[in-house]
């Protein structure tokens, strides 16, 4: 592979004039992103009902250690490839996109050795001789989603996710399907490992086949377009791999303190604690980051009044959701799982002040990011990272169980002191405006206090 001298060619053209409107397409957009997900949720919601009567509390907290494994793969070697194809100018060139696509698929396949080479040190360290098979199957998912295209990255860009949305819920019904059918015929974490390998594969041909981007990808490394990605991904890569320290290593934590099968129990509680912020992130990431991007550069007045009225839609509706769960957490529990799993509704509850941060400050997150002030999200993730593996081992040994839980839940305070005072640096922040996210919880809140109270009635 060696560096093009032609000329750059665009691989299809650029979004053409504002019709319909930017606006326009980011509500048609998050109206997707959220319609979808809410079908993603059901769906997976409702596989889990099915696959703990079909499987043990073990299962997952092993499935869920794999996949914090991958997951840690990906993020701490993230350079930023999709945010630079939406973001960067020449983002729409052939040049570009393919030396995109190159450099994710060499990483990809780099991170599968780096798996390998990781998987002995990793069944010691959890004390899980099963992750000696575990790891080297279950990680070939990683190779496999860096072959997918980046016409994905394009209609991004365009802010045209339709196709994408539909393609991400397709792949999630075959891997579902695959799973459930191994449970009923085989009962064995297999089941879960051979689903998400099933779903991925699924998913990364779907991507060449299905999405309209017109251009294929090709094996390139043109030398200006892989300067330019590694220059936007800089910050990007340490921002990433400390998001995952902060985010989802507590997983890896612990299981040392509470074992598998608590940790199987644990993850009842976060799969219901974190759909609502992880609907947050897919709009904001999928559909509101490009938009910010282009009304950024119209000033910041522009971008604070666009953020905020974004924010508005999405804090009434997932915010009100957080205050829910916070009240009637344990009911939630108690009629959808059997009694194996009914600690998750105290889990759950103390879980949801973590699910409520993460909707306020995510967004604040991609909004600096958006005006090329991604080192604050380095820092706000690395003071989230310090203060989750510092306040486990001093939760428990202060309040046990419990307090290894309040560590988790309180996990993302620090970026009160340091988004906050950017955002009013920017002339971004507006105080009443978070506070009123806080009053949709509140509402929330009090009328999930209400349906408990009447249910006791009954």
């Amino acid at each position: 592979m060696s560096a093009s001298s032609e000329p750059p060619e665009p691989a299809d053209e650029a979004l053409a004039g504002d019709e319909p409107s930017l606006e326009k397409r980011a509500v048609k957009g998050s109206i997707l992103e959220m319609g979808f997900y809410g079908a993603a949720q059901v769906l997976r919601l409702g596989s889990n009902l099915i696959l703990t009567r079909l499987l043990f509390p073990e299962a997952f907290g092993l499935m869920t250690t794999l996949a914090v494994f991958n997951t840690g793969l990906i993020m701490l070697s993230d350079v930023g490839i999709e945010q630079s194809v939406i973001q960067n100018e020449k983002g729409d060139e052939k040049d570009f996109l393919n030396t995109a696509w190159t450099v994710q698929v060499l990483r990809g396949w780099g991170l599968y050795v780096v798996a390998l080479a990781l998987t002995y040190p990793m069944a010691i360290l959890e004390k899980q001789d099963a992750l000696l098979w575990l790891i080297p199957i279950g990680s070939l998912s990683v190779p496999i989603a860096s072959l997918g295209s980046t016409s994905e990255f394009t209609l991004r860009r365009r802010v045209q996710p339709g196709r994408i949305l539909m393609l991400d819920f397709a792949s999630q019904v075959v891997g579902v399907g695959v799973m459930v059918l191994w449970a009923w015929i085989e009962p064995s974490i297999w089941a879960l490992v051979g689903g998400n390998i099933v779903r991925e594969t699924f998913r990364s041909i779907g991507t060449h086949l299905v999405l309209p981007a017109g251009y294929k990808n090709r094996f390139r490394m043109h030398e200006p377009s892989r300067k330019a990605i590694a220059k936007f991904g800089r910050w990007i890569l340490g921002s990433s791999a400390v998001f995952y320290l902060a985010g989802f290593a507590d997983r890896l934590l612990l299981l040392p303190y509470l074992g598998a099968e608590r940790l199987g129990i644990y993850s009842i509680a976060a799969l219901l604690s974190e759909a609502a912020f992880t609907v947050i992130g897919k709009v904001i990431h999928g559909v509101v980051f490009p938009v910010f991007s282009r009304v950024g550069e119209e000033g910041r007045d522009q971008l604070r009044t666009f953020y905020y009225r974004a924010r508005l839609r999405l804090d009434a509706l997932t915010m009100t959701a957080v205050g829910l769960l916070a009240t009637l957490g344990p009911f939630f529990v108690h009629l959808l799982w059997d009694d194996r799993y009914a600690d998750a509704g105290w889990m759950l509850q103390i879980l949801a002040l973590k699910a409520g941060t993460r909707t306020v400050f995510v967004p604040a997150d991609y909004c600096l990011m958006s005006i090329g002030l991604v080192r604050y999200g380095f820092f706000n993730n690395v003071a989230r990272a310090v203060f989750i593996f510092a306040g486990i081992p001093i939760g428990y040994s202060v309040a046990g169980e419990v307090g290894v839980f309040w560590a988790v839940a309180l996990s993302d305070l620090p970026s009160v002191f340091i988004l906050w005072p950017i955002l009013a640096r920017e002339k971004l922040l507006r105080l009443d405006r978070e506070l009123l996210s806080w009053a949709f919880a509140g509402v929330g809140a009090g009328v999930g206090w209400l349906i408990a109270r009447g249910l006791e009635m009954i």
